[in-house]
């Protein structure tokens, strides 16, 4: 079986999640497999929260959170509706702003608490791609090659989120991660490169 998706653990490095494409889920040591589970609906991405668990995003547009036992801890529900997203989960990513962070086919970005419950929204025109957060700053950019920048320093992550500033990219990112003091990151495009950007705009293309 091919992995589709893996995640290592917050607080335990050697200790990571992985899923294939039939919905198999496990999770282990480098050593041993802790718990093994086959989950109904078909995941499209995965990552770790500080809380030592795993959050992972369904193409149905469902998200929840598991224990390493691979035991349901939350599921998180846009209000009025029974899931997160109107359309697949192309990302969720843990943020030390709001606890999460999700981007899906629905062209919105969510901002989510621990308990599963929405903060606030953000929408483009396009389709968000990629997104990532530091302790300061989250960069998320769509296929419209445009970059938004979010300045988190200042947030009690409870309010509506906006955007700091926003800069065109040489073309579309597929993924990206931050870097430093955390105010900047370092993203890969669809065309093979990579460039280096900052608050304000593109510092270097590799």
């Amino acid at each position: 079986q091919n992995i589709d998706g893996i995640s290592c653990s917050f607080s335990e490095p050697d200790l990571f999640m992985f899923y294939t494409s039939d919905s198999f889920f496990e999770v282990r040591s480098l050593k041993d497999s802790l718990a093994t589970r086959i989950l109904s609906m078909e995941p499209s991405c995965i990552c770790s929260t500080s809380a030592d668990s795993f959050i992972i995003g369904f193409k149905t547009g469902f998200i929840s959170e598991f224990d390493y036992n691979l035991n349901l801890n939350t599921t998180f529900t846009f209000p009025g509706r029974s899931k997160a997203h109107n359309g697949e989960i192309i990302q969720v990513t843990s943020s030390n702003i709001c606890y999460m962070i999700s981007i899906g086919t629905d062209k919105s970005m969510n901002f989510w608490n621990m308990k599963g419950l929405h903060i606030s929204t953000m929408t483009t025109t396009g389709q968000f791609t990629s997104v990532c957060s530091s302790s300061l700053f989250i960069w998320v950019a769509d296929t419209n090659q445009r970059m938004y920048v979010i300045d988190s320093s200042n947030s009690s992550g409870k309010e509506p989120f906006k955007t700091s500033s926003s800069f065109n990219i040489p073309d579309i990112i597929v993924a990206m991660a931050p870097f430093g003091e955390g105010k900047g990151c370092i993203a890969s495009l669809k065309s093979g490169s990579v460039i280096i950007v900052s608050t304000r705009g593109v510092l270097s293309h590799l």
